[in-house]
């Protein structure tokens, strides 16, 4: 199983979600679900980084794997995968990841 990291960004994205559902609905509950779910899908990630979809047009080695209306985007650094960002699926993915 790979070590699992967070990339500041991605810390940020979740508690931008956190907030952007909180805010919306009130409900700190659905927030908390909403976290515990995607983070859920790390530890899926670390037992199996390759399933999640290759995203080379977006960076090189990147990949990407779904987590409800959210896209988890990471890579493999030696024996870690570290999680780079957390999106929402409609948002422009592209924007994200310009050099």
């Amino acid at each position: 199983m790979a070590q699992l990291g967070l990339a500041p960004q991605a810390r940020h994205d979740l508690d931008q979600i956190w907030d952007y559902i909180f805010g919306e609905t009130g409900n700190e509950a659905a927030a908390d679900r909403t976290i515990d779910m995607i983070v859920e899908r790390f530890s899926l990630l670390a037992e199996w980084p390759l399933i999640g979809r290759k995203r080379d047009e977006l960076r090189r080695g990147l990949r990407s794997y779904p987590a409800g209306n959210f896209v988890i985007f990471y890579r493999m650094e030696n024996a870690d995968l570290v999680v780079l960002r957390v999106l929402h699926a409609r948002r422009d993915i592209p924007v994200f990841f310009r050099d």
